[in-house]
């Protein structure tokens, strides 16, 4: 998919998409594992491979259902991806257009893609994020941990879970794409 779309490195948006996946539905990818607690009250919580919440998960339901497909299926999954990518998700792609490394592709998934509480309250409490393309062009979590005289609990917890989803898609990029 990032081949056909020119993508200058298509193995490290691959592996950052692989990574951030593995953190939300363990290491071997079950696309049909579900949020046993859900941290919303009242919602049918995460579910397969990228854990989609509510209207997310009710779109990727309503595509399954279109495809005459599992809802559980890896396959439908990574279409259902490339679906979003393509329309509701297309500002993802643009940044993702922009990153040149592993470690901006792969929080250039967690921060949009994915966009778990961590995040949310990250960029709640700091304004240097809204920007997300100026944030992450000069130089992402990495940078502004550098630069932020404060070290609050939110972006240590945010670096934390960067820094696992990275650890993955390294290892992802290691042993099929690098």
């Amino acid at each position: 998919y990032f081949q056909k779309r020119g993508h200058n490195n298509p193995g490290f948006v691959a592996a950052a998409f692989v990574g951030n996946f593995m953190n939300e539905s363990y290491a071997n990818l079950d696309p049909s594992i579900g949020e046993k607690d859900p941290l919303k009250p009242g919602s049918r919580g995460g579910f397969g491979i990228a854990q989609w919440t509510g209207a997310r998960r009710v779109e990727l339901e309503n595509f399954a259902a279109q495809h005459n497909a599992d809802v559980a299926n890896l396959v439908l999954q990574l279409n259902w991806t490339t679906h979003e990518l393509d329309s509701t998700m297309n500002y993802v792609y643009k940044y993702l257009q922009q990153d040149q490394t592993i470690e901006s592709a792969t929080e250039t998934i967690f921060a949009n893609y994915e966009n778990p509480d961590v995040v949310l309250k990250f960029r709640g409490q700091n304004a240097e994020m809204k920007p997300y393309g100026t944030y992450q062009r000069a130089g992402g979590i990495y940078n502004f941990v550098r630069k932020s005289s404060q070290q609050s609990e939110t972006i240590r917890l945010y670096k934390l879970e960067y820094e696992e989803r990275l650890s993955a898609a390294k290892d992802v990029y290691n042993a099929y794409g690098g």
